[in-house]
């Protein structure tokens, strides 16, 4: 959603930077990953820890991650959550 009295997304980013022929990367959430991303949430790989352990998953399924989980599934991807 942009803010409509600028027609401006984070950082300044416009539509035609989204989408269009003169499309870019300038938002992109590769640029934070260069540097580590942090945040109030933890973005883990669901789809892939359920599918090693034959859970059934889908996108439009209500499943509850557990700390067990994401302690789990952290050290395989060596996430560290920190305060």
């Amino acid at each position: 959603m942009c803010y409509f009295g600028t027609a401006e997304f984070y950082n300044g980013v416009r539509g035609k930077d989204i989408e269009g022929p003169d499309a870019n990367l300038r938002d992109s959430i590769h640029h934070w990953a260069d540097h580590g991303i942090a945040g109030r949430g933890i973005l883990l790989d669901y789809r892939s820890y359920a599918k090693s352990k034959g859970i059934s998953y889908g996108t439009r399924t209500n499943i509850p991650i557990l700390l067990r989980t994401y302690k789990v599934n952290s050290t395989k991807t060596l996430t560290t959550a920190a305060p």
